[in-house]
């Protein structure tokens, strides 16, 4: 046995806001990244995540909650490990999953079935007729 493994389950979307202006700085979300399964495209070539801002005191998240520095340190870390990983995965079939000639093959083969589809749409419209209720009752 060699060397240490770390695993990390990333699964806060980060928007960084600068505290004075309310402006937003810096932003990534798996959830955005791969435009999720319902996406037009979820199999996307491996992109790497944006250069964060400097670390500054003003950073809050998009709740307007103070940043720490820890959590930013932690954030730069997870971010130059996954972009080690999307490059080395880059190098590899230019990006393309192992079994696949091409990424759009690899997104046709990842669609959702037409239930998947309708599940999908039954669950959307049960929450959208909940939120009228609560709203309606509140």
């Amino acid at each position: 046995m060699g060397g240490r493994v770390a695993c990390s389950h990333y699964t806060w979307g980060t928007i960084l806001k600068d505290k004075s202006t309310g402006k937003e700085v810096w932003r990534w979300d798996k959830r955005e990244y791969g435009q999720g399964q319902y996406g037009e495209q979820p199999v996307v070539p491996l992109l790497l995540i944006p250069e964060m801002p400097a670390w500054s005191s003003d950073l809050v998240t998009q709740d307007d909650q103070p940043f720490s520095r820890g959590k930013y340190d932690l954030l730069q870390i997870m971010r130059t490990h996954f972009n080690r990983a999307a490059a080395a995965l880059n190098e590899v079939n230019s990006g393309v999953p192992k079994g696949f000639a091409s990424l759009a093959e690899a997104t046709k083969a990842s669609k959702p079935s037409a239930e998947a589809w309708a599940a999908r749409r039954k669950v959307e419209k049960e929450e959208a007729e909940a939120r009228a209720k609560a709203a309606k009752a509140g």
